[in-house]
């Protein structure tokens, strides 16, 4: 039988049928300057090649071939191969629409544009070649094998594929809809989900895989170097199915459930900007992990919101990059970061961790980017006794037990610090810097109206129930005014280093911010306790304390219950740069080095000084005091 040909060439022709069928041997060919239109459906079992334009208003049934360089459009439902023979029956490098819903069953090649509406329902089971644009804007199901070297997706609507998709780095395969994955993905271009991911079987990401909705992984997931797996929701991994090589990205609020995933690569969370340009805001970020320790290899932070870590010890084993952003490990007994922390913080965009935090004592400074309630506060230890792991926590100030001594006025209720080391039988031996903000001392109880303030960093001891300024590095760096003819000002942030050096154990040590006026005029204090093995050092010896004056002669002299005289000791500088009044006092033994009992015991002290503040008495001045004080066991 010889095969019919028709050619529709050079002129154009509008076609009135109602319908076309094109029989096996037959070919029609529309040349690109013609309009063919069937009011009916089409049945095609043989050739079709059309370079123009071909509209069918109803079914088109295709066991042929379709050979697209125009425009082909059918506005009813589609059947495109019969499954019998596995061959090639549409190769489109034009613009094919297909209103209705699409069965295919035979292999198409697109390098154009194909884009099938459907109703509700679309089903491939033939394979697709595809580098060109293929859409599908109703639910399709994929059982076939697809290559995709264009762009493949879904507009409005669900994907299920138990078939094969291949990617490529130059592809794009969006979902904007709910994807359903029952065969192995490998991702080597660009994947977008936008509804939510079910995957009950192996994914490989060699590119960027954005994920919308609540996903949930129940197969392998391999995420390659330099890959990158973005998710906007709660997201699940099965355990034991995780590798993660690349980076894990969250840009939107919701949970992390690592299960029993123990190393989990590098975790992000960052704010972002939508396509539309509506930005992306993290409010919380949960992390959720039943493994015996989750490992973060790095953990960065770029979000106005924060990342709540899980109970279980976790630990970070290369670097903490917290460009803004909370990381809230206040339920957190183990968060250790063994490796660098970086962190950018600021009044406009506050960078810090919330509650606990575990690092190992260095012979550089160690610093704990704490804070709370928007404000950072940061604690810097200095250790002589590198390698012990210590635990830093930073809350507001607990209890009723917020006694001073008399250098102080008041403490900050905004924030303390507690040291302590992680394993029991550890001795660490550290020097403390803060740096702290966001603390109102106008507030306290014992506000005294003064021209100017310093803040102290005090440090709270067990045995006398008091917390005692620690001597600093320098001035204090606040931003309270020096100026005594400003008005008031207090500080509220500012920057403290001390000089003490402070064995801290596996006891938790307080400390908090105290606050004093600036000195007019020479200062004294002699305190009414001291306890020779207390924690506090300068509280083991009862000696007199002055400030703003250097001390030209001290006498000491120390009376039992019964007024008998058990220490006496004086001392003048020769030097002339005045006593170091530390070098003295009475360390609570009698003679023969024993121990005196707890109890009261009285004093006379007696100083020579000159005051050292500018504008005060410059002569030499006397000061003489009597009194009690109490030995503590």
């Amino acid at each position: 039988m010889k095969k019919l040909i028709i050619a529709l060439l050079a002129i154009p022709v509008l076609g009135h049928s109602q319908s076309i069928q094109l029989g096996a041997n037959s070919e029609l060919n529309v040349g690109t300057n013609t309009i063919m239109y069937f009011g009916g459906g089409a049945q095609v079992d043989g050739v079709y090649n059309n370079e123009g334009v071909t509209v069918v208003e109803q079914d088109v049934s295709l066991a042929g071939t379709l050979t697209n360089t125009g425009t082909f459009q059918v506005n009813g439902e589609s059947a495109l191969g019969d499954g019998l023979n596995d061959e090639v029956v549409m190769v489109n490098s034009g613009n094919v629409l297909i209103e209705g819903n699409t069965s295919v069953s035979d292999m198409i090649t697109n390098d154009g544009s194909l884009f099938i509406r459907g109703n509700d329902a679309n089903v491939v089971d033939g394979d697709i070649a595809n580098t060109g644009d293929l859409v599908f804007a109703s639910d399709v199901s994929i059982n076939s094998a697809i290559d995709n070297q264009g762009i493949l997706g879904t507009q409005q609507a669900n994907a299920t594929v138990a078939g094969t998709i291949t990617t490529y780095p130059t592809s794009e395969t969006i979902v904007d809809g709910d994807l359903v994955l029952t065969s192995p993905l490998i991702n080597n271009g660009l994947l977008g989900v936008t509804g939510s991911t079910d995957m009950s079987t192996d994914f490989t990401n060699f590119s960027e895989a954005n994920f919308v909705g609540e996903t949930s992984f129940n197969g392998l997931v391999d995420n390659q170097t330099d890959a990158d797996l973005v998710f906007a929701s709660d997201v699940t991994f099965a355990n034991d199915v995780l590798t993660n090589d690349g980076q894990i990205s969250t840009v939107g609020s919701g949970t992390i459930d690592f299960t029993n995933n123990k190393y989990v690569g590098t975790i992000n969370a960052l704010d972002g900007v939508a396509e539309d340009g509506t930005p992306l805001i993290i409010d919380e970020v949960i992390l959720l992990s039943s493994a015996d320790t989750l490992i973060i290899d790095n953990l960065s932070l770029s979000t106005q919101g924060k990342i709540t870590l899980p109970q279980n010890p976790l630990s970070i084993e290369t670097s903490l990059n917290i460009i803004s952003g909370v990381v809230n490990a206040a339920n957190q007994e183990a968060f250790i970061v063994k490796g660098e922390t970086n962190v950018e913080s600021n009044e406009l965009t506050p960078a810090y961790i919330e509650g606990k935090m575990v690092g190992v004592t260095t012979e550089r400074a160690k610093v704990f980017p704490m804070g709370i309630n928007g404000n950072y506060n940061f604690i810097t230890l200095n250790s002589s006794t590198p390698g012990v792991i210590v635990k830093v926590e930073c809350r507001e100030l607990e209890g009723d037990e917020t006694q001073t001594d008399d250098e102080t006025l008041g403490l900050a209720k905004e924030v303390e610090w507690t040291i302590q080391t992680v394993n029991p039988g550890d001795t660490a031996v550290v020097s403390v810097g803060v740096e702290f903000s966001g603390v109102d001392l106008q507030n306290s109880s014992n506000f005294v109206r003064a021209k100017a303030y310093d803040a102290s960093l005090q440090l709270y001891d067990t045995l006398d129930a008091v917390f005692h300024s620690l001597k600093t590095l320098g001035e204090p760096e606040t931003d309270a005014s020096i100026d005594l003819n400003d008005d008031i000002e207090i500080p509220s942030l500012g920057i403290i280093k001390t000089s003490n050096n402070l064995q801290v154990t596996n006891t938790p040590v307080r400390f908090a911010i105290g606050y004093s006026p600036i000195l007019l005029q020479p200062e004294f204090y002699i305190p009414n306790a001291f306890a020779p093995q207390g924690v506090f050092e300068e509280n083991h010896v009862f000696r007199p304390y002055i400030s703003g004056a250097t001390v030209s002669r001290v006498d000491i002299r120390i009376l039992d219950s019964y007024k008998s005289e058990i220490y006496r000791t004086s001392m003048s500088d020769e030097t002339g740069e005045g006593l170091d009044l530390s070098s003295v006092g009475w360390n609570g033994t009698v003679d023969g080095g024993l121990d005196a009992p707890e109890g009261v015991y009285y004093y006379n002290i007696r100083l020579d000084y000159i005051s050292t503040i500018d504008g005060a008495d410059q002569s030499l001045q006397t000061k003489n005091e009597a009194g009690s004080v109490i030995l503590v066991k």
